[in-house]
């Protein structure tokens, strides 16, 4: 029943209009950073070359593109899930989904996988033209290239788990956004206090976005990584089955 909903849930953003909208914009700003960064990096690498220095593709490309993608997602993430759960419990949708035979978990599961589906085929899809020119040009390690997607999807998973969170808490969809953005800026500012000594720092190095996106970017996933990202979305995912299990008895 989990694939079901997911089935159906990635078949309704696949037919919706608004969320194309926003992939296409998403997408077509990336786009233009990336054009900017590549020609940045070659004039770049040019000029160093005169001097004896060098700088890979990876450090002048990859990483920066892999922390200002992940910048896109959270800005834009919360537009695409701000109606899920908002528009079911504002309609009463969420009645009859509650008094079928599926479970709670279930429900958010196969919300949560029909979405990671749709942001599996935007970047996979959309961002097919980065290696191809990247390879094309120079002959880079293709370990980044596979973090770097990998820290992208990993973080669409997070931002999905915040939104599915954030959408059961609220009738509203614009709360549920406002909610979510919340969660993800707060989440990526904290990696500007990384450098801090004392528990804030700490703070800032174990849930900060940006500094485990730029660690993967770099080729390098660490179990830290690895443990936030799959911690923080399963503990959101929790929140939210809880909440759908309190509407099924309220």
């Amino acid at each position: 029943m989990i694939f079901h909903i997911a089935r159906r849930e990635l078949r309704q953003m696949l037919l919706t209009p608004y969320a194309w909208m926003l992939g296409a914009i998403l997408l077509f700003i990336a786009g233009v950073f990336y054009s900017f960064g590549l020609a940045g990096y070659a004039d770049y690498a040019a000029q160093s070359a005169m001097y004896g220095e060098e700088i890979s593709v990876v450090q002048g490309v990859v990483e920066q593109f892999v922390v200002v993608m992940g910048l896109l997602l959270v800005l834009f993430m919360p537009l695409v899930t701000l109606r899920v759960f908002a528009d079911e419990q504002r309609h009463g949708a969420m009645a009859l989904l509650l008094s079928s035979p599926l479970s709670s978990t279930e429900i958010v599961l196969g919300k949560w996988l029909g979405m990671m589906g749709f942001w599996t085929l935007l970047l996979g899809c959309g961002f097919s033209y980065i290696p191809i020119t990247l390879f094309a040009f120079s002959s880079p390690p293709a370990g980044p290239l596979v973090a770097g997607f990998t820290a992208l999807l990993l973080l669409s998973s997070l931002g999905t788990s915040i939104g599915l969170m954030a959408g059961s808490l609220s009738q509203s969809p614009l709360l549920g956004g406002a909610i979510s953005w919340c969660c993800l800026m707060v989440l990526w500012m904290l990696s500007f206090t990384a450098d801090l000594e004392g528990p804030l720092g700490l703070l800032g190095k174990t849930f900060g976005l940006s500094g485990h996106l730029e660690g993967m970017a770099s080729g390098l996933i660490s179990s830290a990584d690895l443990t936030f990202f799959a911690g923080s979305t399963l503990f959101c995912l929790f929140v939210a089955q809880q909440r759908v299990e309190s509407h099924r008895w309220s």
